[in-house]
């Protein structure tokens, strides 16, 4: 049965609060997901939705090549074949240490590919030949 985009939502955002409220931790951080580096994060995460509902995400890659697409990768892959290709943006209000993060508008909207925003990612994402058609930045 297809995945559709509202599951996908969904299901991330129920995992990554099952995965905050277990409190993992980053050392020295203070316990909870919000210090985990990106990718951590992100498996961490997709653990948890492939746990919750494993036959709907049995399979569930993470930092795959775009074809063609030489060194960049593609933070999700739902499926095989696939279904979803995922761009995963984290965005932190506040840094551990309990100050705003200055940074957070240049990781969503900047047009540089060298700041790796949401934008970027997003325009990765519908350049590469993903298989499906099915793409999207979280």
């Amino acid at each position: 049965m297809p995945v559709s985009l509202a599951d996908v939502v969904t299901d991330f955002s129920l995992s990554l609060a099952q995965v905050d409220s277990s409190k993992p931790v980053w050392a020295p951080y203070q316990p909870g997901i919000g210090p985990h580096p990106e990718s951590e994060a992100v498996k961490l995460i997709t653990a948890e939705m492939s746990a919750s509902k494993p036959g709907r995400y049995s399979v569930i890659r993470l930092n795959v090549p775009y074809p063609g697409g030489g060194r960049q990768r593609c933070d999700v892959v739902i499926g095989n074949p696939p279904e979803w290709a995922l761009a995963i943006k984290l965005l932190r209000l506040l840094g551990d240490n309990g100050k705003p993060n200055d940074n957070m508008l240049m990781h969503l909207l900047s047009p540089y590919p060298a700041h790796r925003s949401a934008l970027t990612d997003a325009a990765k994402l519908r350049a590469s030949s993903a298989p499906s058609g099915n793409l999207c930045a979280l």
